[in-house]
């Protein structure tokens, strides 16, 4: 006999799209016998199944670092004593309204500054608006650990986290002719980019209103 089971379902807890009621009426269509909540880094689908007749095991999904590496560890049965982690949310919470940051509190704590933003917000795993905060964090982290041991998988891991425009290096050979006929060219160009930036980075240029005035 064929039983269906799913261990790993994050809710709108964490990062998923549905809630707890949601996520119930698709475990039925689907006819999935047995499952687990794992959101992550929050607890709350615990407390919202406790009086549901239902075949489920109590789960997480941990967000951790160890040395240089970014993990995400399931751990399930917490039936226990919760008090613990939903003291350190609350400890994370505190910190941030004392003005503490994100790379601050993750360091205090010892854990990944993402780690932090998920708890801070609550029902959403993070926010879109909150990505590019993260990865710059992120990228400060690193280079200071760089800077502080030389260590390149450091470095490593920062080309990692450019985007690969970053990792290109272009040069760029001309004279003052092709300048001259370039801004001739591109005086009305409806790009910001050459009708003001490349005409601000040419005016600096050594001899240029010498030569064109």
């Amino acid at each position: 006999m064929i039983q269906n089971f799913d261990f790993h379902i994050h809710t709108s807890n964490s990062d998923g799209d549905y809630n707890i009621d949601e996520i119930i009426k698709k475990i039925t269509e689907n006819n999935i016998e047995y499952f687990a909540i794992t959101d992550h880094d929050n607890i709350d689908s615990i407390e919202q199944l406790k009086d549901k007749k239902l075949n489920y095991i109590t789960g997480i999904e941990f967000s951790g670092r160890f040395k240089k590496y970014n993990m995400h560890i399931l751990g399930y049965y917490l039936d226990g004593d919760l008090s613990k982690v939903k003291l350190l949310c609350d400890k994370i919470k505190e910190l941030r309204d004392e003005g503490w940051t994100l790379k601050d509190i993750a360091k205090h704590i010892g854990c990944a500054a993402s780690t932090v933003s998920r708890i801070l917000n609550g029902k959403l795993y993070v926010e879109t608006k909150d990505t590019l905060d993260l990865i710059i964090d992120n990228l400060n982290t690193l280079r200071e650990m760089y800077l502080e041991t030389g260590n390149t998988e450091y470095w490593r891991q920062i080309i990692e986290l450019l985007p690969q425009s970053y990792n290109q290096t272009r040069t760029v050979t001309m004279t003052y002719e092709n300048i001259y006929a370039m801004r001739q060219q591109r005086k009305g160009h409806k790009l910001d980019e050459w009708r003001i930036d490349f005409f601000n980075w040419s005016d600096e240029l050594p001899h240029l209103k010498e030569l064109f005035d």
